[in-house]
């Protein structure tokens, strides 16, 4: 970066020539960096960073995309840096040959010399080549203050500032360069020296948001070949303070004399920046945010579409940052636009946007709608509103359910003809039989609770996410088995058969239909599908203790596969992970929701149910565990602000509600109809 000070002008030098003979073919090609400081006394203090963020391509169909991020960034009494990303992206298309390159790199919260230079976000953005052809490139500044001057968001190109001596700056930086395949465009959102010696030479060089682009064709310059704006008066690095009035220079000696330049603008008042990173990657995939300027806002929600990703509080500077938000797994590719939504109103929505990739295999619909348990909230008013909820469930689940046992025992034979079913007939076990049923069950159950997802369809994800959840049912069957197991084994040598219960695929499809009616996300995933059964019967006692520490073994392992899910969830997010590591978090989802939502719907107190043989032999016990297993269901999966990220989270808890209120009121029609109908053989008075 050589230039001179008071009094030269900028130069902008074109570097490109046309192709000798026997080059390379054309090509398309990118690169992008956030910032590199180098001083003519020490050399380079940092380089280019991030570094690496930068591709060619000379064929069709091998195009190239990077991205990386960074931040924070600190040079002891140099510079500091809150976050950057940078991103670049080149095509040929196969049947034109059209070739298309672009870059853009943002950087936010910028402090130079401690306060001589700060910003809230830069950012540089090429591209070349495509349908016009031509390089182009922009950039935007927000709040960028020099010497405590507040700048033009967005300057014409190669906008030159000046202070006399001290510092010396260009705003959007554009300047054709050339590249082995022909002409390109290189764009610096500031490109800055502070105190410029003589041309080549300045003790410090910082260059802020660099974008460069290149894919053949004429190289056509940018119009404006710059202005300078008058020496500004060096203000003191205070964002309080106010920029000092310019002196008027003294008169030319010509006719014409030079008007007083104008006033310096007053500094912008404070606004929102909120930076991504990394800015693409498939459907599934993670990303941080950088939110700046938020102060006085008590909760920043962080929205793509209507969809709410996650939230947190702004500290006292008004800076958030939060890691680890999901892109939903059921985007198509295509860019989309990421908000920033204070809850009050007084502070405005910030938009950034975020370019979802193609890829054959990514983290499914369900897997990226299961919470983390750092979404979680508990609150005391969220854990309360979720305890009050779960105490009605309580009461709404144990009269009915006593109600509807009573009338289903007294009139059993008579329910079962109402479906032309006959007595049930006893047959012999056979092993290897019911083995080949389960095997076919459980790849017709895993197909089946793959339908949840909503980007369900022939491909490889929904394979990944179908694997998991079959491996998921089996280990919840042999958990919730575990305790009978080893209690017969233990005291009567027995190994039991495996017993399956058919009629609860029929509750699996409805559950799926309903879920996905309500748009409800990860969905209903009710019921075992098989078990062990034994050919002897136990004590009522000894069944309600097994039958409770079973549910309390599958709760507790649910927990356990919840939380090792979070670190799982984010290597699979990660670009290019393998279907294996795929699968293992699919199937970590799917377990917990699976372990969550049996316990609770299993544990009602019905007669075909786990629940009734508690509430013979413990109430209490009962309660204790369907309470807690209902009110961590609602308050993980069905509370807006910590479960279901979409838009009808909201919907989704009342749905719920209305299942079990509809249960108790079906628990009631049932019993009054045995009870009050007139008996049977009684004829029917007018």
């Amino acid at each position: 970066m050589g230039r001179g000070v008071l009094g030269w002008v900028p130069v902008v030098v074109t570097l490109a020539a046309a192709l000798p003979v026997g080059a390379a073919p054309p090509e398309v090609s990118g690169s992008a960096y956030g910032v590199s400081v180098t001083s003519s006394l020490l050399g380079s203090l940092l380089g280019p960073t991030p570094a690496g963020v930068a591709g060619s391509a000379t064929a069709p169909n091998a195009g190239f995309h990077h991205s990386a991020e960074v931040g924070p960034i600190s040079l002891a009494n140099v510079l500091a840096i809150g976050a950057l990303s940078a991103t670049t992206a080149g095509t040929i298309d196969p049947r034109t040959g059209e070739r298309a390159a672009t870059s853009t790199v943002t950087v936010a919260d910028i402090s130079v010399l401690n306060g001589l230079v700060t910003g809230a976000a830069v950012t540089a953005t090429c591209t070349s080549g495509g349908a016009s052809g031509r390089p182009g490139g922009s950039s935007s500044l927000v709040q960028l203050t020099l010497g405590g001057t507040a700048q033009v968001g967005t300057p014409p190109p190669n906008t030159v500032i000046g202070v006399a001596g001290v510092l010396s700056a260009v705003l959007n930086e554009q300047t054709p360069i050339a590249t082995p395949h022909g002409p390109g465009i290189q764009v610096r959102a500031v490109d800055l020296e502070v105190l410029p010696s003589a041309p080549g030479g300045a003790l410090l060089s910082v260059v802020i948001g660099q974008a460069d682009c290149g894919a053949g064709g004429a190289l056509t310059p940018s119009p404006s070949p710059g202005f300078r704006l008058p020496p500004l008066a060096l203000a003191a690095p205070s964002p309080s303070a106010s920029p000092s009035p310019s002196p008027s220079p003294s008169p030319l000696p010509s006719p014409t004399a030079t008007a007083a330049p104008p006033p310096p603008r007053a500094p912008p008042a404070a606004v929102p920046t909120l930076v991504l990173s990394p800015l693409n990657g498939p459907s599934g995939s993670t990303f941080s945010v950088l939110a700046t300027r938020y102060s006085g806002c008590p909760r920043v929600y962080i929205l793509l579409g209507q969809a709410q990703l996650g939230y947190g509080s702004p500290s006292a500077s008004g800076r958030l940052s939060i890691a680890g938000l999901t892109i939903p797994g059921a985007l198509a590719p295509g860019r989309y636009t990421v908000y920033a939504r204070c809850s009050s109103a007084s502070v405005r929505e910030r938009l950034a946007s975020f370019t979802v990739a193609s890829a054959s295999l990514h983290r499914s619909a369900f897997d990226t709608s299961v919470p983390t348990p750092q979404q979680v909230s508990l609150a005391p008013k969220t854990v309360g509103q979720s305890a009050a909820v779960g105490g009605g469930f309580l009461l709404v689940g144990a009269f009915p359910g006593e109600l509807f046992n009573g009338a289903l025992a007294e009139n059993y034979d008579e329910v079962r003809g109402w479906f032309g079913l006959s007595p049930v007939k006893e047959r012999e076990p056979n092993r290897w039989r019911e083995l080949a049923i389960f095997i076919g069950f459980i790849l017709v159950g895993g197909v089946l609770d793959s339908a949840l997802s909503a980007d369900f369809g022939w491909n490889l994800s929904t394979l990944s996410l179908a694997t998991g959840f079959a491996a998921a049912l089996v280990v919840l069957m042999l958990v919730y088995s575990l305790p009978l197991l080893i209690h017969i084994r233990s005291r009567h040598g027995e190994w039991g058969v495996l017993k399956v219960l058919p009629g609860t695929a029929i509750v699996a499809a409805a559950c799926v239909i309903l879920s996905r009616a309500v748009h409800f996300e990860p969905g209903y995933l009710l019921g075992l599908v098989a078990g062990l059964e034994f050919g002897r019967e136990l004590a009522a006692d000894t069944t309600g203790r097994l039958t409770l520490l079973a549910a309390g073994l599958t709760l507790g392992l649910g927990v356990v596969a919840w939380f090792a899910h979070t670190p799982v969830s984010h290597a699979a997010s990660l670009p290019h992970a393998s279907f294996g590591v795929i699968t293992l978090s699919n199937g970590l989802s799917a377990f917990f929701i699976a372990a969550l939502e049996s316990t609770v719907f299993t544990l009602l107190p019905l007669r075909f149910l786990e629940g009734k043989k508690l509430t013979d032999w413990r109430r209490l016990a009962w309660a204790a565990i369907f309470g807690v297993a209902t009110v961590a269901f609602i308050n993980i999966l069905l509370q807006p602000t910590s479960g279901y990220r979409n838009p009808d989270a909201g919907a989704a808890k009342w749905t719920a509600v209305a299942l079990f209120v509809g249960f108790g009121l079906f628990s009631v029609a049932f019993w009054a109809y045995f009870r009050f109908r007139a008996p049977r053989g009684e004829a029917v008075r007018a």
